[in-house]
């Protein structure tokens, strides 16, 4: 008695197989697209927990905010990231909340500290006489600074023609606090209290994560041709999208083309009204001749 059982026949082979490549290409985009929903979803939490401890910092610190960089004796060193570290838990626990997870792991902040000779009268809201130095890319370690995150230090305004305004408008740039003669009180770090619309400013946010101050955003700087962003600025990595810290501590999903100054084509009152989204006071100053 003869079988009626038969293999397949090579066409239907080959069928089968491009049936099975077909469902692959139609599935793997929309997988690809899950895994970036979620890195993007994590990346919103961290900064949701980055506004916790900002708030916790505030409360131990008198209201202020952060700066985010000091200028000292031996140069210039970031001061949001370790100021804030404690309340985050410090040591890989913090890491992993300062880390963007759609980009690169290398990008990963490490605790690396160093004395900086700070003078005992700095070392107050928040200070350590330690320069904390752990933005490194290995490949790179002398020349570039990978970090996922930018914090508003400057505002908009602080910089003209190239050189440091005498009022920066975010939410504190080069700290000199208590350093030698102290300080006028523009170029301390910013209290609650300066800051006339919390829920518009922007507060810190996805970096563009290119190794230059990735730590700072830098509405100002004009928009390079690799992206055509700002090269200090919010990081379009999320389908086109960045997440945004507020100053309220909100976290929103903004398009960083709508928050740059720089862009050509844009109005005066375009400009003016994204200028006010970096500043403390809520406002532009000058538009008309650029800042």
């Amino acid at each position: 008695m003869k079988s009626s059982r038969r293999a397949f026949t090579l066409i239907e082979l080959l069928v089968v197989i491009a049936i099975i490549a077909m469902l692959i290409s139609i599935l793997l985009p929309s997988l690809k697209q899950a895994r970036e929903t979620a890195r993007a979803v994590l990346s919103m939490a961290n900064l949701k927990q980055q506004g916790t401890a900002l708030f916790g910092y505030q409360e131990t610190n008198k209201g202020y905010w952060p700066g985010d960089h000091y200028e000292g004796p031996k140069g210039s060193w970031i001061s949001w990231v370790p100021r804030i570290r404690e309340f985050l838990g410090g040591g890989d626990k913090a890491a992993e909340v300062f880390y963007c997870p759609s980009t690169p792991r290398d990008f990963k902040w490490v605790y690396r500290a160093g004395t900086t000779d700070m003078p005992p009268g700095c070392l107050d809201l928040g200070y350590t006489d330690l320069r904390e130095d752990g933005f490194l890319y290995p490949p790179f370690a002398s020349v570039k600074r990978y970090f996922g995150y930018g914090y508003n230090g400057g505002g908009a305004n602080w910089q003209i023609g190239g050189s440091a305004n005498e009022q920066p408008l975010g939410l504190g740039q080069h700290v000199k606090t208590r350093a030698g003669a102290v300080p006028p009180r523009w170029l301390w770090e910013a209290k609650n209290s300066d800051i006339i619309f919390p829920n518009r400013m922007v507060a810190i946010g996805d970096s563009t994560a290119d190794g230059t101050w990735d730590s700072s955003l830098y509405p100002e700087d004009p928009p390079t041709t690799l992206t055509g962003l700002p090269l200090n600025f919010l990081g379009a990595r999320h389908a086109g999208k960045a997440n945004v810290l507020q100053a309220d501590f909100s976290v929103r999903v903004r398009n960083p083309r709508d928050l740059m100054i720089t862009e050509p084509g844009i109005t005066t009152d375009q400009k003016r009204a994204r200028i006010e989204e970096w500043n403390k006071q809520g406002k532009a100053f000058n538009v008309s001749a650029g800042y």
